[in-house]
């Protein structure tokens, strides 16, 4: 459940960041070869999954202390093999 949260609210934000390309950004993205466009686009790709994965990191954080575990006891579960 917490993925999909994440997945919709990072979906949202970017598609409130795509009208903000300036015509400067635009003009460079048209005019780049075929490499250097992977290269953007795996750098956006990128920047999308990692804002994604922190989102996600911090939504679990946040039902594991609802749900009154902390952070300790989960590892010393850890560390015994039980989680």
């Amino acid at each position: 459940m917490a993925k999909m949260v994440a997945a919709r609210r990072a979906t949202q934000n970017a598609i409130n960041l795509a009208d903000s390309v300036s015509h400067d950004e635009y003009k460079s993205i048209k005019h780049m070869n075929k490499v250097e466009l992977v290269d953007y686009m795996r750098r956006v790709w990128q920047r999308g999954y990692d804002i994604g994965h922190e989102a996600g990191i911090r939504d679990a954080q946040a039902a594991v202390n609802a749900q009154g575990v902390s952070e300790h006891t989960a590892e010393e579960g850890a560390a015994d093999g039980d989680v």
